[in-house]
Order: structure tokens, then C-alpha cells, then sequence
């Protein structure tokens, strides 16, 4: 009996430990482990808000300094010129001479840029600027999503992707984001101004408080489309559609760059899920290593793409090098394989490398619901292939709640089993 009563008690006293330290384990000091991830993430972000900011900065530093090189050269030439000179001056022939952004004379190395992408643009600074914006001029948000929309021949989808983007957002999401709405038809004024009165009828509030942006492009910021030599086969039409997208997206990176920490590429017919925002910055913010080039929050297309914003300049230039050349998704996979490739080894390995730096999230958090393609006659019908258990779908004013198994279940579930 007394064996047996000592077998009990030391069973009794084996199982005390280990509820404690399953307990402990599992709830013990819980506000001291909530504190430092909240810490850590909040240093994360400030961390790439400094960055960012000094980016800015010494691009602002840059611009400065070439100002002032220029000027000193013009107001040296105009002071040593001579009447015949001056004569030059005033009719502007010596313009290109006197500053060097447009010609090599007065510096020694001409450094590339977008008017050697687009040689249309050289006298035309009108057209490196919207033609028409809604803005409050917001700055120094944590996230700015774009949304690049067109003219469709039947359906169009912006309205249920707008609200379902707004249904999906929390007051603290709409104070520290910026949804960009990229009209992108240059050429087409109606349909600027109908998509323009569309949003502020439905989003007068959010367009006053700077949550929402409108830009359109000016038709100067675009080739002749007759100059266009097609690629792959691809008829004319096709090969002016994708080599339009390259632009409308360089367009709209170029001015969302200043505004914010991390830029998401989205398209104007995809809807997602309640709390995205948050769920992409405490993502980006969890990652233990700032190598990354890209984060994926869709298997589809170039749909729920976040970059880092201060990288949005190095892929502006990459895309507009080779914007007659490619679509833009296949040119971004070419960012990456010249970034993290090796050529002397196999395709794995550049697949390996490329998964280090484009990271996927999951589920995804957009769903794609376009079937109309705005190319004339093309229809898409992708979609996310499995929708993972994660929570409501936003769509308009309906919520489909997805039931999740709750945590520590199995934990109790073997304690009382044992």
C-alpha cells in the first residue's frame, strides 16, 4: 500500500510540473511578450521610415547640387559672353549650351535618364507632372497602394474595388495609407472627368481627409504609338497595350514615391480581405532580414506586389529601358535574375536564390474578379486557386466569415488526455 499511496503521489506531484509548465509556457507573462513584438515591429518601421527619409534626402541633396552647378555655369557664361553671344542667349540658342541637363558641354560625364528612355519628353517638362490630381498632399504613411485604372470595353471594375479596399481598412489604416487612383487615359477627358465625379460622390470623406488621391497622366508622357516596332510576334495593338502599362505603372511609381514607406502594386478589379493593411505592414515589418526585393500578397499577376519605396526608382529605370521590349511582369523576373542570379549555375539554384529575395505570403489576401481584360477582346478568368481559412472577405457590403480552428485546442486536448 505504501509503494502503491508513493507511486500516486509522485504521478500527482509529475503531472503538477507539467500543468505548470505547459501553463507558464503557454500564458505566462503574455503582456511581456505582446510588448516586445510591438516593440520590435514598431523599431522595424522606424527603422525603414529612416531610410526611406534619407533617401529622400540625399536624392534631394543631388538635385540641389546640380541646380546650383547649373546655374553657376549659366550666370559664368552670360557673364563672359560677348555681345554676339549674348545676341545667342537671347534668341535661345545657346540654351542647350548654357545648361548641361541637356547637353555634355560644362561637365565632364553626362549621367543617364529618362529622356534617354524617352526622348519624346526632352523639351516638354509638362508632361513629368499630372494633368489633372485630387490631393490633399499627403505624406509620411506607412503604405501607399496604387491603382491603375482604364477605360474597358464592357465592365468596369473600380467602384467594387475601391470599396472593398475602404470595407477593408480600419480608421487607423485610412490615417497612416494612401490609396493612389490611376485614371490612365490621357486621351480620354469624359471618361476622366465621369470616373473622377463617380468617386467623389461615394468618397467625399475620404478624398477630404487625403486617404484617397486621383492623378491622371498627361498625353505627352507617351510615344507616338506609330513608332512602335512590336516584339514576339505580337500584333501592334497588343504590343502598344503592355507597352503602355509599362509606362502608366513608371508613371505612377515616379510619384508615389515621395509619399511613403512601402508602395503595393494592385489592379482595378480585385477585392480582398478585412484588415490587408495591417496585415502587409506587420508582414513587411517581421521579416528578420531587410534583403528582400518584393513581397507577395497574390499568386496572380503583377496583383498585391509590395516594394520597399525607395526601390521604386530602380525599377522605374529597369522598366523604362526595356518598356518597348517586354511586359512588365516578365521584366521584373529579369530585375531579379540580374540582382540574385548566378549564370554559371542551374535554374534551381536561380530559383532558390530569387525565392530569398520575393517573398510570398499566405494566403493571399487579393482576389482576382475582372473577367473583362482592358486589352480589347481578351478575357481573364484567373483566380486564387485555393482561398485558405483566414478570416472575412470583403466584397461591397457582404462579409463572408470564414470559421478557424481555435488555438491551444490540441494543447488541452493532450493534457487531458494524459
Amino acid at each position: 500500500m505504501r509503494i502503491h499511496s508513493r507511486n500516486v503521489l509522485y504521478q500527482s506531484l509529475f503531472g503538477a510540473c507539467i500543468f505548470v509548465f505547459l501553463f507558464l509556457l503557454f500564458y505566462g507573462h503574455p503582456d511581456v511578450g505582446i510588448e516586445e513584438r510591438v516593440a520590435s515591429r514598431r523599431i522595424a518601421e522606424l527603422r525603414d521610415r529612416l531610410v526611406q527619409v534619407e533617401t529622400l534626402n540625399q536624392q534631394r541633396l543631388s538635385d540641389l547640387a546640380a541646380a546650383r552647378t547649373e546655374l553657376k555655369y549659366f550666370f559664368g557664361t552670360k557673364h563672359n559672353a560677348s555681345a554676339a553671344n549674348l545676341t545667342g542667349l537671347r534668341d535661345g540658342s545657346m540654351y542647350s549650351a548654357s545648361f548641361p541637363l541637356f547637353s555634355s558641354l560644362g561637365r565632364d560625364l553626362t549621367s543617364p535618364g529618362i529622356h534617354h528612355y524617352m526622348p519624346h519628353l526632352v523639351g516638354h517638362p509638362e508632361a513629368l507632372k499630372p494633368r489633372f490630381k485630387i490631393s490633399e498632399r499627403r505624406l509620411g504613411v506607412s503604405l501607399v497602394i496604387g491603382i491603375p485604372t482604364v477605360k474597358r470595353e464592357k465592365e468596369n471594375y473600380l467602384l467594387e474595388t475601391l470599396k472593398s479596399l475602404i470595407d477593408g481598412s480600419t480608421e487607423e489604416d485610412r490615417r497612416d495609407c494612401l490609396l493612389v487612383i490611376f485614371i490612365a487615359e490621357p486621351e480620354d477627358d469624359s471618361f476622366v472627368a465621369s470616373t473622377t465625379k463617380e468617386i467623389q460622390k461615394l468618397y467625399p470623406e475620404e478624398l477630404k481627409s487625403g486617404f484617397i488621391e486621383v492623378i491622371a497622366p498627361p498625353a505627352a508622357f507617351y510615344p507616338d504609338w506609330n513608332d512602335l516596332n512590336p516584339t514576339f510576334g505580337d500584333s501592334h495593338e497588343r504590343a502598344k497595350w503592355r507597352t503602355k502599362q509599362n509606362l502608366d505603372y513608371a508613371f505612377l511609381w515616379m510619384y508615389a514615391y515621395a509619399k511613403g514607406t512601402y508602395f503595393v502594386q494592385l489592379e482595378d478589379d480585385v477585392i480582398t480581405r478585412a484588415g490587408y493593411a495591417t496585415t502587409m505592414k506587420s508582414f513587411a515589418l517581421s521579416q528578420k532580414s531587410n534583403d528582400w526585393i518584393l513581397l507577395e500578397f497574390s499568386s496572380l499577376g503583377f496583383i498585391g506586389k509590395l516594394f520597399k519605396s525607395r526601390d521604386l526608382m530602380m525599377l522605374t529605370n529597369f522598366i523604362l529601358m526595356f518598356h518597348r521590349d517586354k511586359p512588365v511582369d516578365w521584366l521584373l523576373d529579369h530585375l531579379l535574375y540580374t540582382r540574385v542570379c548566378n549564370p554559371e549555375k542551374d535554374g534551381k539554384n536561380c530559383e532558390r536564390m530569387k525565392d530569398q529575395v520575393r517573398l510570398r505570403f499566405k494566403p493571399s489576401l487579393f482576389q482576382h474578379i475582372g473577367i473583362h481584360s482592358s486589352l480589347k477582346g481578351k478575357l481573364q478568368k484567373l483566380k486564387v486557386m485555393a482561398r485558405q481559412r483566414c478570416g472575412p472577405v470583403v466584397v461591397g457590403e457582404n462579409r463572408v466569415e470564414l470559421s478557424v480552428y481555435p488555438v491551444g485546442w490540441g494543447v488541452w486536448w493532450w493534457w487531458w488526455w494524459f
